[in-house]
């Protein structure tokens, strides 16, 4: 009798180790659509805020390209408004927060932490709340844009900040909470009235780099690629053979006929995708480099122009009605 108990633990031990390990080496891409993450909290422990660091260090970042080390605990919050899910925002992810400033004026920042990894909205989905400390890490910019990481250099020898260690980010960024419906994750409307006003105040593609913006009723244009076998051809959002040193093309967004920089990267999930012919409404990271400058987080950061805010038409050009 004990001989069969101790066989029948050996068994459904021997089974959930198998189950275990299958688990554990199943390389498919997870499915995140359904998890459930901790409910939002309030931050604590927090001896700074994105507010007074993007007023403290203004100089720095505001430079085309530049850092420091922080040596001491530097400790903000944030939601994640962007991240890799695409490949398009490689190594990245987006934080963003609204809150006063020093002065007590309501202001919106949002900043870009490299980190040296991949598939990082596997571990903060948009509207993951974080609390970030940036003791050991690098403060700076890359091409105007505010950005925390470490230091590389370029394949011309140029010292550049790129994105932290990979075993760094457990360490330095801790994740407290999730809201998708969080402010932060609600991007702000603009049109080309609002991208001028950098004519009249300089400092206000500081105040806006990077955000997370929508803009209605524009067109965008590629380079065309042809169909094998068919002989036609389409406009698509990156050709590979068109990419620059940072894997990237400069396509067009046409902003009340006027136009802006589309940068998409030709590693993107959504690279060989169809532009589309017609006017759409797209939500996009807005940067700069010498001028403005758009990157869509996904394909289906677009819509119909004129449809409902929820709408989201995909690439193959069904509508989901939300």
């Amino acid at each position: 009798m004990k001989t069969n108990i101790i066989l029948l633990i050996a068994v459904v031990a021997g089974l959930a180790f198998t189950q275990t390990s299958c688990n554990k080496f199943d390389y498919s891409e997870p499915d995140t659509s359904h998890d459930v993450y901790t409910q939002d909290q309030v931050a604590t422990g927090c001896n700074t805020t994105l507010a007074h660091i993007k007023g403290s260090y203004k100089t720095l970042l505001s430079a085309q390209n530049g850092f420091l080390q922080v040596e001491d605990d530097m400790i903000f919050d944030g939601y994640v408004c962007a991240n890799d899910i695409t490949g398009n925002l490689y190594q990245s992810i987006y934080v963003r927060k609204i809150e006063p400033d020093d002065d007590g004026n309501m202001v919106d920042n949002c900043i870009v932490i490299g980190i040296n990894d991949n598939s990082l909205w596997t571990t903060y989905p948009v509207g993951t709340h974080v609390k970030v400390n940036l003791k050991n890490l690098y403060l700076g910019t890359y091409s105007y844009v505010p950005k925390v990481g470490m230091p590389y250099i370029t394949s011309a020898g140029n010292t550049r900040l790129g994105g932290m260690a990979k075993f760094l980010a457990p360490k330095n960024i801790e994740v407290i909470g999730f809201n998708d419906k969080a402010p932060e994750t609600v991007p702000i409307d603009i049109d080309d009235t609002w991208l001028s006003q950098n004519k009249t105040d300089p400092t206000f593609m500081y105040k806006w780099t990077p955000t997370l913006v929508r803009i209605r009723n524009v067109q965008l244009t590629g380079n065309y690629v042809t169909i094998e076998g068919k002989g036609q051809r389409r406009p698509v959002y990156a050709v590979y053979d068109d990419k620059d040193a940072g894997n990237g093309v400069n396509d067009s967004i046409w902003i009340n006929n006027k136009p802006f920089c589309l940068r998409q990267s030709v590693l993107s999930s959504f690279s060989s995708d169809t532009i589309p012919q017609k006017n759409v409404d797209v939500i996009a990271v807005l940067s700069r480099y010498s001028d403005w400058q758009f990157s869509l987080r996904s394909n289906k950061d677009r819509s119909a122009a004129g449809a409902d805010d929820g709408d989201v038409q995909y690439s193959d050009g069904t509508i989901d009605h939300k």
